[in-house]
């Protein structure tokens, strides 16, 4: 069984506002498909769904509302949907917050703006041949030159040494794609304070103890934060012809 995912889709996306006008949440950005609008968040919740995965806890806040009254509880998806209100605190707070609605000893982090295609299932079995990581990330070798700058150091055993540094030695240089597979204890390597950041608290924990894995899957990569790759993903989406997983969605414009 796969581990449930946590998604982060609370974001205020400021980078995104002259798309959202501040009237709609980052993730429920409208992407055209076959005619039709959809949210974003049905794609990436399609690709999860085709990965096996059926627990979700989204957590929400700036204008969460609009989240729920699309997806509901999930039920119309196949899926089981819980939401987790942490209110404006930093990234590794919102997740220790929604590891309450979590019992499994595994749990993925996927942030709600990004759209990534890797195996998960290959990613999660990576992870278990390394009992002495606490956590996994997904990382992209960012060749295409897509407007994000690569941040994380990793050396020839795929092993995290470094967040936000320049390259050195033989190391690459390669990009967090935002997804990743941990387990209950890696929470243990910060404090329990609203502050807590995933990049700037528990990321730097974890390289200090060697605990900080890395895989790459070689799949396309979106992080729909820019105006600019919010339409290049709208272009993929034309070319490729993923499908939202949604057959009925409410009308785009009940959610202004």
């Amino acid at each position: 069984m796969m581990p449930p995912v946590i998604i982060l889709a609370g974001g205020l996306g400021m980078r995104l506002r002259s798309i959202t006008q501040d009237k709609i949440p980052k993730p429920m950005v409208s992407v055209p498909y076959q005619g039709e609008e959809y949210p974003f968040l049905v794609f990436l919740l399609s690709h999860l769904y085709a990965q096996g995965i059926r627990k979700l806890i989204l957590c929400v806040d700036h204008l969460s509302c609009q989240i729920e009254a699309y997806f509901g509880n999930g039920q119309q998806l196949g899926m089981e949907i819980q939401y987790d209100y942490a209110g404006s605190v930093m990234t590794a707070a919102r997740v220790m917050h929604a590891m309450d609605k979590v019992q499994s000893a595994e749990v993925i982090v996927h942030c709600g703006d990004v759209f990534h295609p890797l195996d998960i299932g290959q990613f999660v079995e990576t992870f278990k041949q390394h009992p002495e990581h606490a956590m996994q990330m997904a990382i992209h070798d960012n060749q295409g030159g897509e407007g994000a700058e690569s941040n994380v150091l990793v050396d020839h055993h795929n092993q995290v040494i470094g967040f936000n540094m320049k390259k050195s030695g033989n190391n690459r240089l390669v990009l967090d794609a935002g997804i990743l597979v941990f387990k209950r204890e890696a929470m243990s390597y910060i404090t329990d304070s609203p502050e807590a950041s995933l990049t700037d608290d528990l990321y730097p924990a974890l390289i200090q103890n060697h605990a900080l894995g890395a895989y790459e899957s070689g799949e396309v990569f979106f992080d729909i934060g820019t105006p600019s790759e919010y339409f290049r993903f709208c272009t993929y989406v034309n070319e490729t012809g993923i499908s939202p997983i949604l057959k009925q969605p409410p009308h785009h414009s009940e959610l202004k």
